[in-house]
């Protein structure tokens, strides 16, 4: 049913969707149905709602289906572990016939470190993609989830030069990427490059507690 979603959810659907709306696990979908999948329309339309209540604080709480910040007892970590979610942005100068065209380009990289902000552990790619599909093991009281939290932002600019940093390697591994392309093609390479924009967005913080307790 559509009816119960925020006001600002239903806005945003496709216009012709049938109520109830019907879910097909693959596509294609009919006239008036959605598939679960990331390219269709109503699927997009959802997510885009998601993302952008989350990051909008005028948008009251209940209406709100994700939060930026969390801490979730679990026993997928043995110590403190926090995950973030940040947004890189670039400024790519591509060279054409007439001159150089700009255009800015954005990703979203998955980040976790162990400990506290000022003294972090970084864990490689794959296991921060692991946490993301941490199951909780225990309620955690609120007095407890906003000191586990407040650690963490309160050092979060501690953070900036490891994150800025993780942001020039993609804008490296980008501007090769564009290279290639380019040499393989005959394209032309001078004045190409790719600059990424500082600081880094940070778009969410999950802390993860161990479930016999915080190990600091």
């Amino acid at each position: 049913m559509l009816a119960p979603l925020p006001l600002g959810a239903r806005n945003s659907l496709p216009v012709g969707l049938r109520e109830p709306l019907l879910l097909r696990r693959d596509p294609p979908a009919g006239r008036g149905e959605a598939a679960i999948v990331r390219t269709d329309p109503t699927v997009q339309a959802v997510a885009r709602y998601v993302l952008e209540s989350a990051l909008d604080p005028a948008v009251p709480a209940r209406d709100r289906p994700a939060r930026r910040a969390g801490v979730m007892r679990t026993t997928a970590v043995t110590t403190r572990t926090t995950v973030l979610l940040v947004r890189l942005r670039f400024q790519l100068d591509l060279p054409q016939p007439d001159g150089v065209r700009q255009l800015v380009a954005e990703d979203a990289r998955v980040l976790a470190f162990e400990g506290a902000p000022h003294n972090a552990t970084w864990l490689p790619d794959t296991r921060a993609e692991e946490l993301l599909h941490a199951q909780p093991s225990g309620n955690v009281v609120e007095g407890a989830a906003r000191d586990a939290l407040e650690r963490i932002v309160t050092g979060v600019d501690q953070l900036t030069g490891h994150l800025n940093a993780v942001a020039d390697e993609h804008a490296d591994r980008l501007l090769g990427a564009h290279r290639r392309v380019r040499a393989g093609s005959g394209a032309a390479r001078r004045g190409l490059s790719v600059t990424a924009q500082h600081p880094v967005d940070l778009l969410s913080v999950q802390v993860l507690l161990p479930d016999a307790g915080v190990v600091v």
